[in-house]
């Protein structure tokens, strides 16, 4: 599994956004999904950082702006995952984002 700083909780003000990195797996093709499992929280992916997408194991660091309208509290799964392999996931970490009033 790959060493992330993804931290358990996040607190933002309504309208505000924050970028979150995940670490890349380099080679095997696996990615990084986010999905909002509850509350009014938004997660946006955004282009990848790193080495070329494209090169053969080349590593990339998954980005994602993640931010909210509205008070209250929502969970985020991230899962790191092949996506032509629907069966194994390698990572998932979970966060929840706190929208202050």
């Amino acid at each position: 599994m790959p060493d992330t700083d993804l931290p358990d909780s996040l607190d933002l003000q309504p309208g505000e956004s924050r970028i979150l990195r995940l670490p890349g797996h380099g080679i095997g093709g696996y990615l990084w999904k986010g999905e909002v499992l509850s509350g009014g929280a938004q997660l946006e992916p955004l282009p990848p950082e790193g080495a070329d997408p494209m090169a053969i194991g080349g590593s990339v660091q998954a980005v994602f702006r993640v931010g909210g309208t509205g008070p209250g509290d929502s969970l985020i799964r991230f899962s790191l995952a092949q996506p032509w392999d629907r069966g194994a996931t390698e990572s998932v970490m979970e966060m929840t984002v706190h929208i202050k009033d």
